[in-house]
């Protein structure tokens, strides 16, 4: 093959891997884009038979290289050698005991080409404790969803994966790997990238299939990985970001064979203890094939708050560096479920224990695409980090409403609702472009391709308190009027009834925003008046 052809090179080292590389070489060669792969083994000095399994496929593929060293080196000197031949305009690193979907490398380096501005791809991977697995694999022991590309977050944590693809002329800029580091080199090259700039983009499919061998380099030393990490995240930290965060738990989720049927997201900030009761009546479901991914919006730690309640592991907390609001939040957890079931809970509502338990009968029965059940509205106050009732009521009446009244307003609270997993496939997810009401603006997409099921079942405690300034979606009235505009104009209708009623909405928001702002200017000239008085006092 002529060497200008090659679009990607991959780069295997090995040593005393002897059982893996024949695999390893068949799962490269079976890729979609084989043709215009480059692949470089590198043999560290290995006491083994590597080079002439190697040699073998030399004599079936021309597109095989096969470097050898006298001396053992660490495995990022192995690619920074093989880095400095290789003619790909993309490299990857092909772990010699890890395999891919057939269509991987296209697809990753399909995602470059598309993103001209990003120069890292990386997708989702499954995980085996058995070797030499092909794909499709019988034995998953795991899942690695990985989230989409922040740079904080990658401080974080490494989630860029163990078969990325990414720019050759990266190296040119940036340097090689340090071959130095015998664990967490590659994750001391993405943050040493990532906080010059680079952009990464993640492709959120499945593509590869990681071995969790322990007796791998990053599995079999977790003490020296661990200490690379650490002062790579040290070292590489921009000081203008602020002070470095703590690093974050693993994304690798359970056991495939046993995933949970239903997925609750939960978005939180600054509510500890309000988040601690919502996910206490989360544990204490009936229905136990579940798991709940918490977004914690940058908010004040929560980890103890999840950690109390989170006895059987199936509570992933994430951390957002910064706030980025309700709907991001949203979003990063969707895209870590693994349920067909999607629910929904704000950190301050809680749910009765019946409630997932009769989700579940009522979406397997009817098989409707989306539902939603009975609540009762609670009024409360917190004395001293203590909630008193102070009344409740039914809210039924106003959820048997015809569907079509989304248009005007939401009637249906959040944490009431419950849709399959492939719904988003048709909808997308929250819009993250608003303030507030993006529960509303998602809910609108979903009425309009189905219809709802409303079970009445009051299983829900929706929690307000008129005096507290900690709702998203009472502080502001500017905020609230703009978004219900933004709606309003997303979503026209010929419906004159339903036009009459948004005129009117915002005609009383309208109102509601200009008494807040007369509000503000009477306050703010007694304000003025007062200081004027105290001057005159105090120069006579």
């Amino acid at each position: 093959m002529d060497k200008n052809n090659f679009l990607i090179t991959a780069i295997v080292s090995v040593y005393n891997a002897e059982r893996f590389i024949s695999g390893c070489l068949e799962d490269l060669e079976r890729q979609t884009i084989a043709s215009q792969l480059e692949i470089i083994v590198v043999d560290s000095g290995s006491s083994q038979r590597e080079g002439e399994v190697v040699r073998a496929y030399q004599e079936r593929f021309t597109n095989i290289r096969y470097i050898r060293t006298e001396t053992r080196e660490t495995i990022y000197q192995a690619w920074n050698r093989a880095i400095a031949t290789a003619q790909g305009k993309y490299l990857t690193n092909a772990n010699a005991d890890d395999r891919h979907r057939p269509d991987a490398l296209e697809k990753l380096v399909d995602a470059l080409e598309i993103n001209s501005n990003a120069a890292v791809a990386y997708a989702d991977s499954f995980v085996t404790d058995v070797e030499n697995e092909v794909w499709p694999s019988q034995n998953i022991t795991g899942v690695f969803h990985w989230p989409k590309y922040e740079a904080r977050r990658l401080f974080q944590i490494c989630f860029i994966g163990p078969q990325p693809v990414w720019r050759r002329d990266l190296h040119g800029t940036h340097g090689l790997f340090d071959g130095n580091l015998r664990s967490a080199g590659d994750y001391e090259f993405w943050l040493r990238i990532a906080a010059a700039g680079v952009c990464f983009v993640h492709v959120p499919e499945v593509l590869g299939l990681y071995l969790a061998s322990p007796v791998g380099v990053e599995l079999s030393n977790k003490t020296l990985s661990n200490t690379e990490a650490e002062h790579a995240r040290q070292q590489h930290w921009p000081r203008r970001w602020g002070a470095l965060p703590r690093s974050s738990p693993s994304f690798l989720f359970p056991s495939l064979h046993q995933t949970p049927l239903v997925s609750v997201v939960v978005a939180t900030f600054n509510r500890p203890q309000l988040l601690k009761d919502a996910l206490s009546s989360l544990a204490n479901q009936s229905y136990k094939n579940w798991e709940a991914i918490v977004v914690n919006d940058g908010g004040e730690d929560v980890e103890e708050s999840v950690r109390s309640v989170d006895h059987g592991g199936r509570i992933r907390l994430l951390n957002h560096w910064g706030r980025l609001g309700q709907a991001a939040a949203r979003n990063t957890a969707l895209r870590l479920t693994q349920g067909q079931i999607i629910c929904y809970l704000d950190d301050d509502d809680t749910y009765l224990p019946e409630h997932l338990e009769g989700i579940v009968k009522a979406m397997l029965h009817s098989g409707s695409p989306f539902l939603y059940t009975g609540a009762i509205k609670i009024t409360e106050s917190l004395e001293g980090g203590n909630r008193v009732e102070l009344s409740s009521n039914d809210i039924e009446d106003s959820l048997r409403t015809d569907q079509t009244k989304l248009l005007a307003w939401n009637f249906i609270p959040l944490p009431t609702w419950a849709h399959r997993r492939e719904c988003l496939t048709h909808v997308g997810f929250f819009h993250e472009g608003m303030s507030s009401h993006e529960d509303w603006d998602i809910l609108i997409r979903l009425s309009l391709l189905w219809d709802f099921l409303y079970t009445n079942r009051k299983t829900v405690e929706i929690r307000v308190r008129p005096t507290a300034n900690d709702s998203v979606t009472t502080r502001n009235t500017f905020a609230k009027l703009r978004d219900f505009r933004i709606i309003y104009d997303r979503y026209p209708t010929p419906n004159q009834d339903i036009a009459s009623a948004r005129r009117r909405i915002l005609s009383d928001l309208g109102a509601k925003h200009e008494n807040w702002r007369s509000y503000c200017r009477h306050k703010i000239r007694q304000l003025l008046d007062r200081h004027i008085l105290w001057r005159i006092k105090a120069r006579s």
